[in-house]
């Protein structure tokens, strides 16, 4: 991933995790599914924006472009437990027009289901005031007041790349 800061580490190498955050951030199933599960009934994906953006080149296997970038959270009513933004180049978008088309529908739900899936490494991060992310998540998706961990890895369908990155919001841990 070329937009690895000096803040974002392979999940691997980081040996001081707080007990409920790692086990969010190490989760190696479905978010959706295990959020589903937490809320009894009372699941909730809210669609916070999409839009297609000139990028900076998210991959270096990957030459810059348009990027598609969908924002949601994922939660129990009307309470956020965790926002996700999903980049797709223009080339993996063409040849998966469905990642660009969930609308209100979960990308966990259908993504474990497609046969050449692949997902790698997580990086995580603890995000703060002045990093980009953690204010958007700050501005348009939940107030915050502490540090917001947070995991991205590169998911490959079919050889086509995208990146996901969930934020794991104080509601959840």
């Amino acid at each position: 991933m070329n937009d690895m800061s000096e803040k974002w580490k392979p999940l691997e190498s980081c040996d001081r995790l707080p007990g409920k955050v790692e086990d969010w951030l190490a989760e190696p199933g479905s978010l959706t599914a295990r959020v589903r599960e937490r809320c009894d009934g009372d699941f909730r994906l809210r669609v916070v924006d999409e839009r297609h953006v000139r990028d900076t080149q998210l991959f270096d296997d990957v030459a810059p472009g348009t990027v598609f970038h969908r924002d949601i959270t994922l939660g129990c009513g009307d309470a956020p437990l965790i926002f996700a933004r999903t980049r797709v180049p223009e080339s993996t978008l063409q040849a998966h027009p469905w990642l660009g088309e969930l609308g209100d529908r979960p990308l966990g739900a259908r993504l474990f289901d497609e046969p050449d899936y692949m997902r790698g490494r997580f990086y995580v991060a603890r995000l703060r005031t002045g990093d980009a992310l953690y204010d958007y998540v700050n501005g348009k998706v939940t107030p915050l007041t502490d540090a917001l961990w947070a995991r991205k890895a590169r998911v490959e369908l079919k050889g086509k790349p995208f990146e996901i990155c969930e934020c794991f919001l104080p509601g959840l841990i």
